[in-house]
């Protein structure tokens, strides 16, 4: 069998000293944790053995030509032009996919402090390998189009059509006329329908707010950055224990720790 060429990590990492995450401008900010805050985390994440998942959404951008919403007024389906969007997934707890020698790299960006993971255990946990597209993809805009077509899915109005038509039916027809029992039968077997179709439409949307929390879109400016992060996540609580754990890396110096 043929050795791996130092690109696979067999321990995954989780660095606490990142930057913090800015909601307005939906990225990073510039400035890493200070040294104290990150050592406070992970000693909090050995203590718990847990990596939580936390207030964290991924932000997907989307580059799109056009993207179908409804009117606020009319409740009618309108076009707006292109823009860049932003679809947040369900929260996530991340681990990166980083062999040894290349730990510098990335603690530039997010801090000297990390807990390494035995892979296997994090697998066995349900962490799974990011879905990376750039942001003005095909695939990308697929999803989106997927899941915006799952938004405007609402059955709200006709069901409460079903419902006046039930009471319109029971007005006109004696109860015990052979065609109100009939036709209200058959109005009774649609809104059954209706909330089955409504039932799997949210089933489908959170479904699709699942996968995104496994997405991750870059700009062509960020192949050095986002894209070399080789992230692993997992929408539950990474419960371990010692023996789930393969390193612990600290600063040399940690002055005011």
């Amino acid at each position: 069998m043929s050795e791996s060429p130092g690109t696979v990590s067999k321990i995954l990492w989780h660095f606490t000293g990142g930057p913090s995450w800015d909601n307005d401008r939906h990225c990073q900010t510039e400035h890493l944790k200070p040294l104290s805050s990150a050592f406070e985390a992970l000693c909090g994440v050995l203590s718990e053995r847990t990596l939580r998942v936390g207030t964290y959404r991924e932000a997907v951008s989307v580059c799109v030509p056009g993207v179908e919403s409804l009117d606020e007024d009319t409740r009618q389906p309108i076009v707006r032009p292109g823009a860049t969007y932003h679809v947040e997934s369900s929260p996530v707890c991340c681990l990166a996919d980083i062999p040894f020698p290349h730990l510098g790299y990335h603690a530039r960006r997010y801090g000297n402090m990390a807990i390494g993971f035995h892979r296997p255990s994090a697998i066995s946990h349900g962490f799974n390998p990011v879905f990376y597209t750039p942001n003005e993809s095909a695939v990308i805009r697929t999803i989106y189009g997927g899941l915006n077509k799952m938004r405007l899915f609402d059955t709200t109005e006709l069901y409460e059509l079903l419902d006046t038509l039930q009471g319109q039916l029971d007005a006109v027809f004696a109860p015990e006329h052979p065609s109100a029992t009939q036709l209200a039968t058959i109005v009774r077997n649609i809104c059954l329908e209706v909330a089955s179709l409504q039932k799997a439409a949210d089933v489908t949307l959170e479904s699709f707010q699942h996968f995104l929390g496994f997405s991750k879109t870059f700009r062509d400016d960020q192949f050095g950055t986002i894209y070399c992060e080789r992230e692993w996540r997992s929408i539950r609580p990474y419960q371990f224990t010692l023996d789930d754990v393969a390193m612990i890396v600290l600063p040399r110096h940690a002055d005011g720790v």
